[in-house]
């Protein structure tokens, strides 16, 4: 196989090492900044987790914007409240850490946040790579996921997308690895935000019928029931007054409705054009079958795989395409979300062209990550990442193929 990785490969770590350097310069003096009491770093999100625990804790209903409004005002000046819309067993899964005074479950959080991107980076290095491939070298590689500008906006923030990393990497290992347990446990971090992970579930209930996925789904089935099941003997209203935020939004009213957020996913995007609340809404609700169109693309290329008598079992390779297919046809999705497509940042080092369109998010990412003002949603990244998703998955065929 003909290997495309840039001759200049001794300017890119040079890149990448400056990018790492000067971000974790700032994430030193945010934290810094954070324990005096003058910043937010890594805790800007971060408090809707907090809040919604500390909540749950004295019984109330942690879905409600008066209660969680009151607990984030003790903690700093807000005139409306972080919502914390995710499922309650994330307060269970991430117990041991929201549970932790205040400065020390910033800390805490930042840690293990950067801990589980560094395991996940580990895995895809050593364990999910081929070591044969002799396209990059491992230090190289793990700089350049290191560097991802998303990675670093989600820990300023203190958001899980690093969880959600890893739980993309631990479904890929546990499927490619024969290791269902771990498949399980990826799938149950995924479901912390199922809606950017709608298509990856679609095409793991469509793909992979066979022993592994029954062992897979076996162990994902268990791990939820057993955090449902401490959900309801904890407070039996918990997932009710989730599903109801979910389809009719705070109770009290005074938080934003999620079908005003405008994301860097297309779909999400394409509200900003909305010329009334009204067509917002319609346009939230179309949003919701996006993940339609990536299900009509990833079935062109499955036709495509069998037209080069490619078989079916190598389309687990092409699981990163799926998770970045997924993500861009999500109904919604910001850009510290984007943290799990760093999945096929590898993969696109194998293509010189690929490679060149990964420099260009790097260095457009980390100018914009770092600029004055920031754009509510990043359409600079749609187009490089389109062009990704059409040239990947032929050049992940034409790999397997060869090696």
């Amino acid at each position: 196989m003909t290997k495309h990785l840039f001759s200049f490969s001794g300017i890119i770590n040079s890149l990448f090492l400056g990018l790492i350097a000067y971000q974790l310069l700032f994430c030193a003096f945010g934290l810094f900044n954070t324990f005096s009491g003058n910043g937010r770093y890594a805790s800007g999100d971060f408090i809707e987790y907090w809040s919604a625990f500390v909540v749950t804790l004295s019984g109330a209903n942690p879905y409600d914007g008066e209660q969680i409004l009151s607990v984030q005002r003790s903690l700093r000046n807000q005139l409306e409240p972080l919502m914390m819309w995710n499922p309650p067993w994330l307060l269970i899964l991430l117990g041991p850490i929201l549970c932790l005074p205040w400065k020390l479950a910033v800390f805490s959080w930042f840690t293990a946040s950067l801990l589980s991107f560094v395991c996940a980076s580990y895995l895809l290095i050593f364990k999910l790579y081929p070591p044969n491939t002799r396209l990059l070298s491992n230090f190289t590689l793990l700089l350049a996921l290191l560097s991802f500008p998303p990675l670093w906006a989600c820990l300023e923030l203190g958001q899980i997308g690093c969880f959600l990393f890893l739980g993309v990497v631990l479904v890929w290992y546990g499927l490619k690895a024969h290791k269902p347990m771990l498949g399980g446990l990826g799938m149950v971090l995924l479901s912390l935000k199922p809606h950017l992970f709608l298509l990856v579930f679609l095409i793991f209930l469509f793909f992979w019928i066979r022993k592994v996925f029954l062992s897979t789904l076996f162990y994902t089935v268990l791990f939820q029931a057993f955090l449902i099941l401490l959900l309801l003997v904890f407070d039996s209203s918990l997932i009710s007054n989730w599903l109801y935020s979910a389809t009719k939004g705070d109770p009290s009213g005074i938080a934003v409705n999620t079908s005003s957020w405008i994301g860097v996913t297309p779909f999400s995007a394409l509200r900003s054009l909305a010329w009334s609340a009204e067509s917002r809404i319609l346009l939230y609700k179309l949003s919701w079958l996006a993940p339609c169109f990536g299900l009509l693309y990833l079935f062109k290329e499955v036709l495509a795989a069998k037209s080069q008598s490619v078989s079916m079992a190598r389309l687990k390779d092409c699981f990163p395409v799926i998770v970045l297919v997924s993500f861009l046809t999500s109904p919604f999705g910001w850009f510290f979300d984007l943290v799990s497509i760093a999945i096929i940042v590898p993969y696109c080092l194998w293509s010189k062209f690929s490679s060149m369109l990964l420099w260009l998010l790097f260095l457009s990412g980390s100018i914009h990550y770092n600029s004055v003002a920031k754009l509510h949603h990043e359409l600079f990244w749609f187009l490089p990442l389109l062009a990704l998703i059409y040239f990947t998955p032929g050049l992940m065929r034409n790999h397997h193929g060869s090696s």
